[in-house]
Parts: structure tokens; sequence; C-alpha cells
């Protein structure tokens, strides 16, 4: 199309456009299509420094033009890096949610069903807190290690941490009938519980008002 080496470009920008779209509907999708708007700016940001480089392309002799080819790949370049960042911001958002959601389901039944119903409920947990120190440390250093740090955190856990929220949200109705029967047990146990120790209360004292005027009677 241009040459070796802007094709190359062109091509990472076709993978970078691409991930940040999938990664900016993901995380509508868990924020029940809530927009991610900083990542959707990035994007257009993205487009339209893509704009302009095909603008240049079409309306200059930049191959027979050295000084011209330096601005179309500064385009590209920064349409790339815009995209990262539409990447960075949805992966932020979808965690960000996630986790708040995640504490309040904590509050709302109980760590002990949770784990009951999702075992790798904690390890879950552990990998968010790890992909946080991850993200801060990005943010401390905004050098080509933050999208490293962003892609180890695509490969690591990422979509795990989707997985469970997603498989909590589909049961969700099934784990509170199953928690509220459970209670309605428990209930049931210790009323009953209650209404046995009360009735053999009830009956040593009535045996023992019935023996012992018969005692005291026989004691000397």
């Amino acid at each position: 199309m241009l040459n070796d080496k802007l094709d190359a470009r062109l091509q990472e920008l076709i993978k970078q456009w691409n991930i940040a779209e999938g990664r900016i509907k993901q995380a509508e999708n868990v924020r029940a299509q809530e927009i991610v708007s900083s990542a959707i700016y990035e994007l257009r940001y993205a487009g339209r420094k893509t704009i302009d480089a095909i603008y240049l392309v079409l309306t200059t002799d930049w191959q027979n033009d050295d000084e011209l080819e330096g601005p179309i790949r500064a385009y590209i370049e920064d349409a790339i890096e815009d995209c990262i960042k539409a990447k960075h911001d949805a992966i932020d958002a979808a965690l960000s949610f996630v986790t708040r959601w995640l504490a309040e389901q904590e509050i709302r039944i109980g760590l002990k069903y949770i784990q009951q119903f999702y075992p790798n409920y904690l390890e879950i947990v552990a990998r968010i807190a790890d992909i946080q120190e991850e993200i801060e440390e990005s943010r401390r250093n905004r050098t080509e290690k933050r999208d490293s740090i962003y892609d180890k955190i695509d490969v690591e856990g990422y979509d795990a941490i989707l997985k469970l929220y997603r498989n909590m949200m589909v049961s969700r109705n099934l784990v509170d009938r199953t928690i509220r029967k459970d209670k309605i047990r428990d209930n049931v146990l210790l009323g009953l519980g209650i209404a046995g120790a009360v009735g053999l209360i009830v009956a040593v004292l009535d045996l023992y008002f019935h023996l012992f005027p018969i005692i005291h009677n026989t004691l000397p």
C-alpha cells in the first residue's frame, strides 16, 4: 500500500484498534451498556489522526518527498497510542465496576456463601488486588512499560475476573433462593432446638416439684 515501514505501523494500528474496541464492548457489557466515555474519546482521537494521515497520503507527493513521510508516520503512531490508551481506560473501567460489585455482594450475602457457591472467589479477589497494584505501578511509570503491564493483565486473569462476575450475575437469583431456604431451615432447626430445650427444662422442673415433697417427707 504505502511502504514496508508504514504498512507495518498501519497493521499495528488495525491490531490496537480492534483490541480497544473489544475491550470497550466488554466493559460496556459489564457496566450494563454504560459507555466508557474516556475510552471512546481516545478512539475518536485515533480516528482523527488516522484521517489526517490518509489526507497527507492522498493529497501530497509524499513518496517523492522524504520530509512528508515523517508527519504521516507521526499521525499513525499517535493513533496507535490513542488506541492503547482506550484499551487501558476500558480495562480500568471494567475492573473498577467489578471490584465495587463484588464488595457489595460480600456485604449483601456474606463471604461464607460466596465461597460456598464460587470456590475460586478468594483466588480471583487476590488477582484483582495484584492487578490494581500493577495498574498503580503503570501510572507511576508512564513509559512503554505501561502497555506491557496491561498486556500482562490481559493474559493473566482479566478474563477470569470477568467470567466470575458473569457467573455470579447469571446465578444470583438461584443463589438468593438457596440462601433463603438455608436460613429458613436454620431458623426452624433453631426454633426446634429452643423448644426442645425449654421442654426439657419444664420436664425436669415438673419432675423436681413432684419428687421434692416425696423426698422431703422421707427424710428423718
